[in-house]
């Protein structure tokens, strides 16, 4: 099992298990209405022409590697700043490491460079400046079961 960092709205107790894509039901349930629907649509556009390979984030559910990196993000991104931070495990062997060292920069803008977005599914390039930020966010395709509530 692979141990990862996930924020959840609700508090749920070690054991539970969470369901990948939760976010794309609400992002395809509330359409335009929705604040992130245009950030997703990008995404998923240039995922969808150039990196097919790589999983919709509307079907995933999103962790990070470190417990530092997801602070990182509740200290930079207006969406986790209320949540709750759990140590989560899954089984799943090679999950999609995606980039985010640009996209930090740009993440809440309704429109996206291209740029920042294939940098995003490139996945996970170790920039060579050790005094670099460090900022992966892992999408997993398959279930996670909470371990702990930090």
């Amino acid at each position: 099992m692979n141990s990862y960092f996930h924020f959840c709205p609700i508090l749920l107790a070690p054991g539970s298990v969470i369901e990948p894509g939760n976010f794309g039901r609400i992002i395809r349930l509330r359409g335009t209405e929705h604040r992130l629907f245009r950030r997703e649509m990008a995404y998923e556009s240039l995922r969808h022409r150039l990196f097919r390979n790589c999983p919709s984030r509307l079907d995933c559910l999103f962790c990070f590697p470190t417990r530092q990196e997801a602070e990182l993000c509740r200290t930079n991104i207006e969406g986790y700043a209320k949540s709750v931070l759990y140590e989560v495990e899954s089984a799943e062997a090679t999950p999609h490491i995606a980039d985010m060292n640009n996209g930090l920069q740009h993440f809440a803008l309704a429109a996206f460079d291209d740029e920042v977005i294939a940098d995003y599914w490139r996945g996970w390039q170790r920039s060579l400046d050790p005094q670099a930020v460090i900022l992966r966010e892992v999408l997993l395709r398959s279930p996670a079961t909470i371990r702990r509530r930090i």
